[in-house]
């Protein structure tokens, strides 16, 4: 899937901003500090992330989860 492909809802992040795409999470992600992108749950959002855009289908969803729970918005 390319990194545009869209999540089901967007993700509402924290500054207000929604995160309409699989580039737009990844982005977020890599602007994270490092202290904070090290943390288990960016680690997990990060690499489904990345196996999501390699595949696809749930991968996506499972995505999407795992950037809510890293943002608390669980």
């Amino acid at each position: 899937m390319p990194w545009s492909t869209p999540f089901r809802e967007p993700i509402a992040a924290p500054s207000g901003r929604a995160l309409h795409t699989l580039r737009d999470a990844a982005d977020y992600c890599a602007r994270l500090p490092k202290r904070d992108a090290l943390r288990p749950e960016w680690q997990m959002a990060a690499d489904l992330l990345m196996k999501a855009e390699k595949t696809g289908g749930l991968y996506v969803d499972m995505a999407r989860i795992a950037m809510l729970k890293a943002l608390g918005n669980n």
